[in-house]
């Protein structure tokens, strides 16, 4: 479970660099561009260095490239608008979509105390993203929080499945180094063909943070989909609710972010729904 507990830790951090981020004031783009540079060099350390178009899953890795730097725009607006319990929600939900494709397509077991700890999940995310009143600026940015959430799910399901068709015995350097490499060029024309935002120092700080710490989500929830003793179907739910369980605390710690009477059972029964999920 090392791993697994460490990719919870890492992906929080990121809503947390986010948060920051938007406090600050920092161009979006530019940071995700140095972010994704970042990522892609600490992917590289532990890369071969064998010619990528002679892999077959290169390709998909140019495909998930773009996606990566579009969903991770729309989190970072998303955590910024709606704050950070709602964007861990929103993209962490998104577990269902690829805990129903490990079942249906990989045949992996469905059992009372799985179906349990999945239920407790939903409504644990759905408790602590819940607001009574929304602003009239966050009704128009509502479609935020759907892309995010179908998004994630394409990402999550996409990242399982080169990991069963490609990569059995672990993650693979240069595949993640690819993902980002395509990721930081896909937002880098994005930014000087549309957007035209520039590099400050704030982006280009954040940036290197926010490529440590993504670059350590995406290897540890590798390295967990890796385990031959746990299920797809096992693995996401733990990872996502634990997710938005600890995202949530790091919120109410670090940013004072309000942790009210339905967001504390919220957290309840995230701990319960993962408790269920490892038994």
């Amino acid at each position: 479970m090392i791993y697994l507990s460490l990719s919870v830790l890492f992906s929080s951090l990121i809503y947390v660099v986010f948060t920051w981020l938007g406090k600050k004031q920092v161009n979006l783009l530019p940071a995700l561009v140095v972010n994704y540079i970042t990522a892609a060099g600490c992917a590289f350390i532990f890369s071969d260095y064998t010619s990528v178009t002679t892999m077959p899953w290169w390709p998909i890795a140019v495909a998930l490239g773009a996606l990566f730097i579009c969903i991770f725009f729309v989190m970072a607006r998303t955590t910024q608008t709606f704050g950070l319990a709602t964007a861990s929600v929103a993209s962490k939900m998104s577990m269902i979509i690829p805990v129903v494709l490990a079942i249906y397509l990989l045949n992996e077991s469905i059992t009372l105390i799985k179906v349990l700890g999945l239920l407790c999940g939903m409504m644990a995310v759905l408790l602590i993203s819940y607001q009574k009143k929304s602003k009239s600026g966050e009704l128009k940015k509502a479609w935020l929080p759907i892309v995010l959430f179908f998004g994630s799910g394409i990402i999550d399901s996409s990242l399982k499945y080169c990991e069963y068709q490609y990569f059995p015995d672990g993650p693979n350097g240069l595949f993640i180094a690819c993902l980002f490499a395509c990721a930081g060029i896909f937002g880098w024309i994005l930014n000087q063909a549309i957007i035209k935002d520039r590099f400050s120092k704030r982006a280009l700080m954040g940036g290197l943070v926010l490529g440590i710490v993504n670059y350590g989500s995406i290897y540890f929830i590798l390295k967990s989909l890796g385990l031959k003793h746990l299920e797809a179907s096992i693995i996401f739910p733990i990872n996502n609710v634990g997710i938005v369980g600890f995202s949530t605390l790091l919120g109410w710690a670090i940013y004072k972010q309000k942790l009210n009477i339905r967001s504390a059972l919220g957290l309840a029964l995230a701990f319960c729904a993962i408790g269920l999920l490892a038994w």
